[in-house]
């Protein structure tokens, strides 16, 4: 019952044939299987068997279905076969409203089948006398002293339902009983929407199929209207349904979760003990590292104020004096290079002189010099280096002091880590003391899974209904807006049906929204004021400039309403009749040459239709006395909407036909959208024409009409 309420027809007859088969159940070689001489139609054995009401059972007092059906299986085979009936009058009517050919086909097969399983209509006597039956003659007659069972109304409704059905599609009638309009043939099957209708779990005959528009009577911004509040609902359905699924997950996974509560609680009161001996770790690394960094701190502390060791102050000492010693020995290097220039003398003989001391002596004391100034370099090196090893050492200190501040913090919120970690375990073991009286309320409370499998079955069988109901005042705005604009520009709309039943039809709604969109879209851009043209017709005139049978109006009616038989003047479309005591007058509409009026050379647009018709009746007319006539179409046009091919004449004076003419009426007025070059009629009928209304048409001069109508690219 579900997945038929669920239009999901392939499930519902899948499960059907677990129980029954209309069509026999068959072994491996394709042999109908038999209970002795019978077919075995029924899969359970009881329900095969039983094959007659049980008279003599008695039931007890009791509403409850199952208790009944037990006692009588009959009770189940009818519930099963008035199942079977639904599943094949639905998929039935869901090829009908495609509109197609080939769908009505298919509807009318399943229809006939139907009316096959249930076979003729039983007669029912009923009397229309009320016999005088003594009491005892009918107490004799009587077995128990119950009343009989009333007859099974739903039952007996399959025949009328079946006999409607058939009836319209033999009389080309849709199933809401208004006339079809189909094309000869139906709208080529698109590749990519079959890949599409595949990959979504739908095939050709599924609900990617989209029905063919109607007629409407309404125009298009009262339609968008009444399409949008329709999408509106079903996108409110929608997600009541969504909703709904929701919760059907959610408590299904709530009865998981309250199942499996105790081992996740137990794993939790595990997880926080190793949370606790973490931190416990934790608290004393940090404790550790502390200890470390105030040692640190402490030795770099010692070096700064111990500063230059003595070693290394004895070396600087050192190294002064070697360059205090390097430039005192300038003074015996030079007077070495003196005395080495004077001559050596020995008696007469003198020489011995070295002229090359002087610049030795300068070069020596070059050299000396160099070597002060290395060692005063050296001695100014080695101080600074002993100043960047302070600094570096204060750096060192400074950070040990961060470090240490920064372990202390740490210490401090590993500490209070370690506090909540046991307020959590305190709280694991509170939760899992309340997890039995939980999922003992959760799997016996009333909004259950239970109730939510009920509400998704019941919401999606009304979800779908409800879609196949907007659909189609969605296609009738698309048509309506055809009319209005270029065909071509609303083609790529409404061309599948936004249902997937993969997802239960969620967000078809949108879809549908999404289209209605774009139809309003193509309305304010493509919709443009067209000229509004007025031309007065007399058919006195008309009749009079005819090619071949030209007449004169006035007098031929005067002579029919003379000779009172009946009688015909004119051609095949233009003529006067007088049949039956009605008067009838036809029109040309492409005789009047209307598209003359405004040549086509004046590039003024081709699209040229009536917008509405007035008549007037040159005629006398007494006191409280009206006009009976009609105005009717007889033509080829099958898009005007139903009602708008006739109008009823009182006045005679700019008749409208209507009470009030409203321009801005949501409804297409009469006659609307006929295109001036129609190869139909315009008939006007007046009835008692030789009784009634004799006087009036004898005074009748002509017959005007006013014809406007609209001319846009």
């Amino acid at each position: 019952m579900r997945f038929l309420n669920e239009q999901r027809f392939d499930l519902a007859q899948h499960w059907l044939k677990y129980l029954f088969n209309s069509a026999g159940y068959r072994d491996g070689n394709g042999n109908l299987l038999k209970e002795g001489d019978n077919i075995l139609y029924w899969n359970i054995l009881p329900l095969q068997q039983d094959t007659a009401w049980d008279k003599n059972t008695l039931i007890q007092a009791t509403d409850d279905p199952d208790v009944i059906a037990m006692q009588d299986p009959m009770q189940y085979k009818l519930a099963i076969f008035m199942r079977t009936l639904d599943l094949i009058i639905s998929q039935g009517d869901q090829a009908y409203r495609q509109l197609e050919r080939d769908t009505l086909a298919e509807a009318k097969i399943h229809y006939i089948q139907a009316s096959q399983l249930l076979g003729p209509r039983p007669n029912l006597n009923s009397s229309h006398q009320w016999e005088n039956i003594k009491l005892a003659e009918e107490s004799r007659q009587l077995e128990n002293s119950h009343f009989l069972p009333p007859y099974n109304e739903l039952l007996l409704s399959y025949w009328d339902k079946l006999e409607i059905r058939l009836y319209n599609l033999r009389h080309n009638l849709n199933l809401d009983g208004q006339p079809l309009h189909l094309p000869l043939f139906a709208t080529p099957v698109d590749p990519k929407a079959l890949q599409r209708q595949h990959g979504a779990g739908n095939g050709i005959n599924s609900s990617e199929q989209i029905a063919t528009a109607q007629t409407s009577l309404y125009r298009f911004p009262l339609l968008i209207e009444r399409a949008k509040s329709a999408v509106s609902a079903v996108i409110q359905f929608g997600n009541s349904l969504q909703s709904v699924l929701e919760r059907q997950d959610n408590e299904a996974m709530t009865l998981l979760f309250q199942q499996q509560q105790q081992k996740v609680l137990q794993h939790t009161k595990d997880i926080q003990n190793n949370n606790i001996q973490v931190l416990q770790a934790s608290l004393e690394a940090t404790d550790s590292l502390k200890s470390a960094a105030e040692q640190r701190r402490k030795h770099y502390k010692e070096l700064l104020d111990n500063g230059i060791s003595s070693d290394e102050q004895l070396a600087i000492n050192i190294r002064i004096a070697s360059a205090a010693l390097n430039g005192e020995s300038l003074v015996p290097l030079g007077l070495s290079a003196v005395l080495d220039t004077a001559p050596n003398v020995f008696g007469l003989a003198d020489g011995g002189s070295r002229w090359g001391a002087i610049s030795q002596a300068v070069g020596w004391g070059m050299q000396s010099m160099a070597m002060a100034l290395e060692t005063t370099a050296g001695v100014r090196d080695a101080k600074a280096n002993y100043s960047r090893r302070a600094q570096e050492w204060t750096l060192q200190k400074d950070q040990a002091d961060k470090d240490i501040e920064q372990l202390a913090h740490q210490y401090t919120s590993v500490q209070e880590q370690l506090n909540m970690a046991q307020k959590q375990l305190n709280l694991a073991e509170l939760e899992q003391g309340h997890a039995d009286a939980l999922y003992q309320m959760q799997s016996t409370r009333f909004t259950g899974k239970e109730l939510y499998n009920w509400m998704a079955g019941r919401l999606s069988g009304l979800y779908f209904q409800l879609f196949d109901a907007t659909q189609p005042l969605c296609l009738m705005a698309k048509a309506a807006l055809e009319k209005e604009v270029d065909k071509a520009k609303t083609d790529g709309l409404f061309i599948r049906s936004g249902w997937n039943d993969l997802y239960q039809g969620l967000l078809a709604g949108e879809d549908l929204q999404l289209n209605l969109q774009k139809l309003e879209n193509v309305w304010l851009m493509e919709e443009q004021r067209a000229l509004e043209v007025e031309r007065t017709v007399s058919l006195a005139q008309h009749y009079q400039q005819l090619s071949d049978h030209k007449f004169n109006l006035a007098e031929i009616v005067t002579g029919y309403m003379a000779q009172d038989k009946d009688q015909k003047t004119g051609n095949e479309q233009d003529f006067v009749e007088l049949k039956n005591g009605t008067l009838i007058t036809s029109l040309s509409i492409k005789g009047l040459n209307l598209v003359e009026d405004y040549p086509e050379t004046m590039h003024l647009g081709d699209i040229r239709r009536i917008k509405q018709i007035s008549v007037s009746l040159p005629a006398l007319l007494g006191p409280y006395q009206d006009v009976q006539a009609t105005l009717d179409y007889a033509g080829e046009n099958t898009h005007l909407a139903k009602g708008c091919t006739a109008l009823a004449i009182s006045r005679g004076m700019n008749d409208s036909g209507q009470f009030l003419l409203d321009f801005n009426d949501g409804k297409y007025l009469p006659f609307e959208g006929i295109d001036i070059s129609d190869k139909g009629t315009l008939v006007l009928r007046f009835p008692n024409a030789t009784s009634k209304q004799k006087l009036l048409l004898q005074s009748l001069s002509d017959i005007i009409l006013h014809i406007r109508y609209t001319i846009r690219s």
